[in-house]
Parts: C-alpha cells; sequence; structure tokens
C-alpha cells in the first residue's frame, strides 16, 4: 500500500532531530561555503572606494582584481559550490535516513560522479519553469507584433487582454511546474537517476499531491528561514555598530565594512540553516517514494 504524505509538524520534528544528532558532520559539509566568504573577503579588500566608483575614476590593476575576484566568486564560484554542498547533503542524508552513520570521506567520493549531472539538470529545471513564462506571454507578444504593423485598434485592446491572462498563466504553470521538478536534482544525487529520467520520476511522484507537496515543501522552510532571518538581523546589527565605531568619520571604511557585512553574514547564517533547508527535502522525497506503488 502507498504511504500517506508526512505531516508538516512530522518533517519539522524529525529534521530538528537529524540536525541535532548529526550537527557535526552536517556543518562540516555546509562550511565549504566558507571559501565564498573568504574570497569575498579578499576581494573587498582589494575592491576601489565608494567615492573612486562614484567619479568612474580608472581603477588600480589592484582594485580591478578586486572587481573580478568579488564577480567570479559570486556568479561562478559560489553556485557551483552550493551545488556541490547540496550532493554532499544529500548523500549523507541518504545514510541518515537509511539508518547508517555518516561517513564524510565517502560521502566526498560520491559527490565527485553526481555534482555535473546534478549541476546540469539543475539547468534544466530552470529552463523549463522558464518555459512557463515563454509559452504564456507568446501569444500576446505575436498579437503585439501583428498590432504594431495593421495599427489596429481592435488587436492593441486584444493585446492587453492576452497580457493580463498571460500573466495568471505564467504564475500558475511556473508554480505547478516548479513543485513537479522541484526533487529532480535530489533524485539525481540521490538515487542516480539522470537527465529526463529524473525530471519524469520527479513528476510522477508529485503527482495528484499538488498542495500537499507544496505545502510540505514551503511551510518548513520558513519555519527554518525565519532562523536565518534572526541571525542575519542579529549580526548585522552588531556589525553596523562596529562599522560606525571604527570607522569614525571615514565614510569609505564604514561603507567598505558594512558592504562585507551584507555579503559575509548571510552567508555564514546559510551554512547554520542549509542542512535544515535540505534534510526537509530529503524527509519528503523518501516519504513520496513510499507514496508511489511499485
Amino acid at each position: 500500500m502507498p504511504n500517506k504524505l508526512i505531516s508538516i509538524g512530522e518533517i519539522i520534528d524529525r529534521s530538528i532531530n537529524i540536525y541535532q544528532k548529526h550537527f557535526a558532520n552536517l556543518i562540516s559539509i555546509s562550511s565549504w561555503m566558507l571559501i565564498v566568504v573568504i574570497l569575498n573577503i579578499i576581494a573587498l579588500g582589494l575592491y576601489p572606494s565608494a567615492g573612486k566608483m562614484i567619479t568612474s575614476e580608472v581603477l588600480t590593476s589592484t582594485e580591478s582584481a578586486g572587481v573580478i575576484i568579488y564577480a567570479l566568486t559570486n556568479f561562478i564560484i559560489s553556485p557551483i559550490i552550493a551545488i556541490f554542498i547540496l550532493v554532499m547533503l544529500v548523500r549523507a542524508l541518504k545514510m541518515v535516513l537509511a539508518g547508517k552513520t555518516i561517513d564524510i570521506s565517502k560521502v566526498m567520493h560520491e559527490t565527485k560522479t553526481r555534482i555535473i549531472p546534478t549541476i546540469l539538470i539543475s539547468i534544466m529545471v530552470f529552463f523549463v519553469v522558464l518555459f512557463a513564462s515563454v509559452i504564456s506571454f507568446s501569444p500576446a507578444a505575436i498579437l503585439a507584433m501583428i498590432s504594431l504593423w495593421t495599427q489596429s485598434t481592435f488587436l492593441v485592446t486584444a493585446t492587453n487582454i492576452l497580457l493580463i491572462i498571460g500573466v495568471f498563466a505564467a504564475l500558475i504553470l511556473t508554480i505547478k511546474w516548479s513543485v513537479q521538478f522541484y526533487l529532480a536534482p535530489y533524485i539525481t544525487a540521490s538515487d542516480d537517476i539522470k537527465g529526463k529520467k529524473s525530471l519524469i520520476y520527479s513528476q510522477k511522484i508529485t503527482d495528484k499531491k499538488f498542495w500537499g507537496v507544496l505545502l510540505r515543501l514551503v511551510l518548513p522552510k520558513i519555519v527554518f528561514l525565519m532562523i536565518g532571518v534572526l541571525i542575519i538581523l542579529f549580526f548585522g546589527f552588531i556589525m553596523s555598530i562596529v562599522a560606525s565605531t571604527i570607522s569614525g568619520l571615514n565614510l569609505n571604511l564604514e561603507l567598505r565594512i558594512i558592504t562585507l557585512s551584507d555579503t559575509i553574514v548571510p552567508i555564514l547564517a546559510s551554512i547554520f540553516v542549509q542542512p535544515l533547508i535540505i534534510i526537509t527535502d530529503m524527509i519528503l522525497l523518501n516519504n513520496l517514494k513510499g507514496s508511489v506503488a511499485k
């Protein structure tokens, strides 16, 4: 018999228990994000002053290096490390949910062969969800081009109506497909089901459970993200006091410290919160696998 959907309360309770029991191993995995923190500190240390950026002065080679390192870190290195951490946490939690002890060396070995497929399926999910907006707004876009050519008032009115319909269609399809395909990267990292097969399997296990899955994906995350928000607010407040105290009347120094804080504090908070988020998803995925008749 297929399993019933696990309750939201049980997801939260089990997530906290797993997090507490395996805290050291989980944090050691998510701490790979410290690489991003270190690179950001280096980049912002070399970064040009706010005044120089505003006046568009020519940057020195050191300042240019700071700008390049900052961009590479946040737009390329950070996403790759985030996927790397995701795969590692998924492999570790698969051991936990199977009643085994986390073997970090084994997790590392398994991650090496799964990182590329997981990145590829994440990109596929992004484009599938993006396609929802494309097909929703296509009729309005085509009609808009025709109305420009014909200068028809009727077609302009019809275009506006289709645009409004497109907004709602895009919203509905985006949410629906996000729920259906959200677990595809987890499936690839956990069960070695790659490419299109992981999309199909993700859709299969969430079929006819849209609202139940949506609530179980969103509500536990809201609870745990609130912890992250509190951490960010607390340390952000502390850093703002430190910045104003250390910098005195030096505005450039104060802005540099605040920018450093705004960049690093959320990353540090994510190190502690991300394992909880992944745990909730893995618990739900395990439950959904059991809810599909073999």
